[in-house]
């Protein structure tokens, strides 16, 4: 995202650790523990993003559909390029209820799909399983707020 032109980061997650890796890699003005769906918006955090970006956050035993409404939430109402950017696998969409999510943030006329790019997650696993890692088809998806 830096080199994209995105100065001003903020690494968000609920694991201590996780934030402590993400530290090692320079790439955050700012690094906050905060659980998605559970703790509500931080006030500081509420309208202040042009851009709300996770990968690997909706998925089981993570999070629900108010996820979008945090993003959403989360983006500075007065940005002209208001972001929501996920990654999650395509059956996740119906049996996680993230779908039905999208649709009726997109009929309130919350959001407009923008684009989806699917891949392969842990492809660089390919021909061995490490862990509970191996190779998946997700989808990038991006949506304007308006």
């Amino acid at each position: 995202m830096k080199k994209r032109g995105y100065e001003q980061i903020t690494g968000i997650d609920a694991s201590d650790g996780m934030l402590r890796e993400a530290e090692k890699k320079q790439a955050y003005a700012k690094l906050l523990e905060f659980y998605c769906c559970r703790d509500g918006l931080p006030e500081e955090i509420t309208g202040k993003f042009d851009l709300a970006c996770s990968s690997g956050l909706m998925a089981h035993d993570h999070v629900d559909g108010r996820v979008l409404d945090e993003k959403i939430a989360s983006l500075n109402p007065q940005s002209p390029h208001r972001f929501v950017i996920f990654t999650t696998r395509e059956s996740y969409l119906e049996t996680l209820g993230y779908g039905a999510k999208i649709k009726e943030l997109e009929e309130a006329g919350k959001i407009q799909f923008v684009m989806k790019k699917p891949f392969t997650r842990y492809g660089n696993t390919e021909g061995q399983e490490v862990g509970r890692f191996k190779p998946v088809q997700v989808s990038c998806f991006v949506y304007k707020a308006l």
